[in-house]
């Protein structure tokens, strides 16, 4: 009995020995892999690869504020801040209570007004009807006169003038400005509801080619201090004579409101795009 339990003391301890040289090799071979690992990763490191360090924002706008001195004065300054919420002031006089909204005039008097996220076809029909002279007299709406600060497109001799007063971050201004994508969700909730619908801009600026219209940018300013600073880059950029530019350019970024997207970094990158000083 003591001689078969020595035998197969013995056989146990000479089966358990391959398992037992086995699980060494396997953890000496993952040891080595680790420890390549980060061989590899610390060299990675010494010649300046591996995850890119995280940009500063203050830094970078400070930076962009150093290349782009007269435009980030303007914009840091607050130089347009008093005319944006005077734009917005007479806008509501007249009666604006969204964006967009339009007034259609004939020799300086309202005879239609454009409401929020029309058609293009419905537009130009009133636009005809104003050129023809078939619109009768808006009376009661207070409009400030157009001036030469006004930002306006087409000829002064144009039989008829829309302005228009809108929000950079209003998504329906981005819209009917026809910068928009045609894929985004608003264009196709609208035509799902319109099927002929289309930016109406896009028909009014055809109409400012032809000498017809003349269009004239206003500030209503409402959504959030996102869409007052944006409004003051644009005028900033205008100091540069890229009002319209940055106009388009601000339209073709939209991306939510006051998240971020037009915060005054961002608008010292759009103006970097531009070439601004």
């Amino acid at each position: 009995m003591e001689e078969n339990n020595i035998e197969n003391k013995e056989e146990n301890t000479a089966e358990s020995k391959p398992n037992n040289n086995q699980n060494n090799s396997q953890k000496q071979i993952a040891g080595a892999i680790i420890i390549a690992g980060i061989i590899i990763a610390g060299a990675i490191l010494l010649k300046g690869g591996g995850i890119p360090a995280k940009i500063d924002p203050v830094k970078q706008e400070a930076e962009l504020t150093k290349s782009m001195p007269t435009f980030s004065s303007c914009l840091d300054s607050g130089k347009y801040a008093q005319a944006i919420a005077d734009s917005k002031t007479k806008g509501t006089n007249a009666g604006v209570s969204g964006t967009p909204k339009g007034f259609l005039l004939r020799d300086g008097k309202v005879v239609a007004t454009v409401d929020g996220a029309e058609s293009a076809e419905l537009v130009i029909q009133k636009i005809d009807k104003a050129l023809v002279g078939n619109e009768k007299t808006i009376n009661n709406i207070n409009l400030d006169p157009i001036s030469i600060s006004d930002f306006s497109i087409g000829s002064t001799q144009a039989k008829v003038v829309l302005v228009l007063y809108e929000d950079f971050q209003c998504p329906f201004c981005g819209a009917v400005s026809g910068l928009m994508k045609s894929d985004a969700p608003l264009i196709q909730s609208l035509i799902q509801r319109d099927p002929s619908w289309n930016p109406f801009m896009l028909g009014v600026n055809e109409y400012t080619k032809k000498g017809n219209v003349k269009f004239v940018y206003r500030d209503w300013a409402f959504l959030g201090p996102e869409s007052i600073k944006s409004a003051e880059a644009a005028r900033c950029a205008g100091d540069q004579g890229k009002f319209w530019e940055y106009h388009d350019y601000l339209y073709g970024h939209q991306d939510g409101e006051n998240q971020g997207n037009f915060s005054s970094l961002n608008l010292k990158l759009f103006a970097k795009e531009m070439k601004l000083k």
